[in-house]
């Protein structure tokens, strides 16, 4: 029945009406009430506060949509973010880490004992091979100022580095043959399945071995509340795929990267994927389908026994915009034929990054945003203005 989206302070609410009127008020600062619909519905947005008086019907209502604004606050929850610390007990915690993909054995990380802050993950858009520095505040300021390929050198067999998005471990906890490296296609992949796992950083002998967090997981062992030994399990490295999203743009956003061109990396040759343009905005999309004739048959009889009003909770899902350009298909018909001529353009702009991920993260990545997508107002889904061009999505982000 209706979308509503939560910008800053500005509530948005699209209905999408059906061929009769609707109307409906607003009752308590997070209940609307559509009490011309027989039996009475009443719609909750939990954590969400509106001001009644503010509303207003927008200039894109047109046809079955009614688009109506209203000054509103988000209550949201501020919990602490413990995403990353995960990661380092998984780690530490761990005994073989292994290919997300095939359960492959990758490396044995039985005597990891210690996870130190790797640097910005600026290196995951930059063209330099030894883009990793050590900086004034990091947990390792002992090697400040030198480049990647010594700061493994003198990583500890005890030790590894991680931010969330990548780790980094010293080459001897590797198996023997667990991963292929392909310079030419400056990647990463399992000898088992041949799918990326990360990317190769510098050259020669100063060649660097970076995983993504997505793309492994642990085998560790399970324990009861006493401490005693259950079984051996596999847990994801990061725990929902969402928070690699969330992580790796804001992280970019950070670093004032806002454009890049993603290329999806596979066993035989990259390929251009999509053009994303980051906006520095969080969202909270609202929707609440509701079904006139489902809610009628459940409330069969006499009309005037049921005075108590129909409650619909609408489903909230806290986003970060994204806008979006797909270049290849992530369906079965593979790459899209036509050449972009905005990819052209953004391949000669130096501001715009260039970012490069498995094949299969790359199709999650545009699952997600799609699903955005389709939970917008259709007048809302496509880019405006300098945007034009792009279809607007998002990825789910903790609230």
């Amino acid at each position: 029945m209706g979308a509503c989206s939560l910008i800053k302070s500005k509530v948005c609410l699209i209905l999408c009406i059906p061929t009769y009127s609707c109307a409906f008020k607003v009752v308590s600062p997070n209940i609307f009430s559509f009490s011309e619909i027989a039996p009475k519905i009443d719609v909750l947005f939990e954590n969400l506060s509106i001001t009644p008086a503010s509303g207003k019907l927008n200039s894109d209502s047109s046809g079955n949509f009614e688009s109506v604004s209203f000054d509103a606050t988000c209550l949201s929850d501020s919990g602490d973010d413990r995403r990353y610390s995960h990661i380092c007990e998984r780690i530490v915690n761990g005994e073989m880490l292994r290919c997300k993909f095939c359960d492959g054995d990758i490396a044995d990380i039985r005597n990891i004992t210690k996870v130190d802050k790797l640097p910005s993950v600026d290196a995951l858009a930059s063209s330099e091979p030894n883009a990793f520095f050590c900086h004034e505040g990091n947990s390792i300021p002992a090697f400040n100022g030198a480049p990647l390929s010594r700061l493994v050198a003198s990583l500890p067999l005890s030790s590894a580095l991680c931010n969330g998005l990548e780790i980094i471990f010293n080459s001897d906890v590797w198996n023997s043959k667990s991963t292929k490296m392909i310079s030419k296609l400056e990647g990463v992949f399992c000898s088992r399945c041949h799918i990326m796992l990360g990317r190769l950083v510098g050259s020669g002998a100063n060649t660097v071995i970076v995983l993504w967090t997505t793309s492994v997981k642990v085998w560790t062992q399970e324990v009861d509340v006493d401490g005693d030994y259950l079984r051996h399990v596999e847990l994801p490295l990061i725990q929902h795929d969402t928070d690699f999203f969330e992580l790796l743009f804001s992280h970019m956003l950070e670093d004032g990267h806002y454009r890049l061109i993603l290329s999806a990396g596979s066993y035989e040759t990259p390929m251009n994927f999509a053009l994303i343009w980051l906006l520095d905005q969080r969202s909270c999309l609202y929707t609440a389908t509701i079904d006139t004739a489902r809610v009628a048959n459940a409330c069969e009889g006499d009309a005037s026994k049921h005075t108590e009003a129909f409650v619909v909770t609408a489903e909230r899902t806290p986003v970060l915009k994204v806008l979006y350009r797909l270049l290849t298909s992530p369906g079965p018909s593979g790459p899209l034929t036509a050449a972009d001529p905005l990819f052209d353009e953004w391949s000669r702009d130096f501001s715009v990054g260039h970012l490069q991920l498995p094949l299969e993260t790359c199709t999650q990545l545009a699952t997600f945003l799609s699903q955005v997508t389709q939970r917008l107002a259709p007048q809302l889904r496509c880019g405006e203005g300098h945007t034009e061009g792009f279809t607007v999505g998002g990825v789910p982000v903790r609230a």
